[in-house]
């Protein structure tokens, strides 16, 4: 397994691509702009600040902070494959611009976009997308994640140890790692994505 340091770096290592990649789909096809072009622009620029977010945390040892963005960028991935689902991509990019909920639009196939069919859809190639999903919304939500992280010690007894602030120093780098390994990936298939459109883009 790699460190926590090796998979923070390939996780910063992913700002350089996402500079170029807007870059690219901004000089696409001439330097015209279609409605697409803002969504992806506007994902490489979440994704962007959402790392920023994650890692100023992780250095703080701010775990409870740092797991939604985790999240939070997997929302941005999953609003970029509905895209790929729909016969009119452009046209729902405009309703997305537009302020409209994706959750009502349909596939091509019929099926409504809401994240629960997204999630299941990119599961088919990508299995471990449920388990971050799953995980990441219980970081969301106030949960049993949140009334588990308190706790720094125990006994078999009742005795306990809580710790209450913005600083978990008592997780286990293992989380740490599990943690910024789940970010990369889910950034690794945004930028997968974004470069698909450039491409397109540049062939249309």
């Amino acid at each position: 397994m790699k460190t926590l340091e090796e998979y923070l770096a390939r996780l910063r290592d992913t700002d350089q691509s996402q500079i170029d990649l807007a870059k690219s789909i901004m000089q696409a096809d001439g330097g015209r702009f279609y409605s697409e072009d803002f969504l992806y622009l506007a994902a490489l620029n979440r994704s962007r600040s959402n790392i920023d977010a994650f890692i100023c945390l992780l250095e703080r040892q701010n775990f409870l902070g740092a797991i939604p963005f985790i999240r939070m960028q997997l929302d941005t991935v999953l609003r970029l494959y509905a895209l790929r689902l729909v016969d009119d991509p452009g046209a729902l990019s405009h309703e997305i611009l537009k302020g409209q909920s994706i959750n009502k639009k349909k596939t091509s196939g019929g099926d409504r976009l809401h994240d629960g069919y997204l999630r299941d859809e990119m599961a088919k190639t990508e299995p471990w997308i449920k388990k971050v999903y799953e995980s990441g919304s219980g970081f969301i939500h106030l949960s049993e994640k949140h009334i588990f992280s308190l706790f720094t010690d125990h006994d078999e007894g009742s005795k306990f140890q809580i710790a209450l602030g913005p600083t978990q120093k008592h997780i286990d780098e293992e989380r740490w790692i599990e943690a910024v390994a789940a970010m990369s990936h889910i950034t690794e298939l945004l930028i997968s994505l974004c470069r698909e459109w450039a491409k397109r883009k540049t062939t249309n």
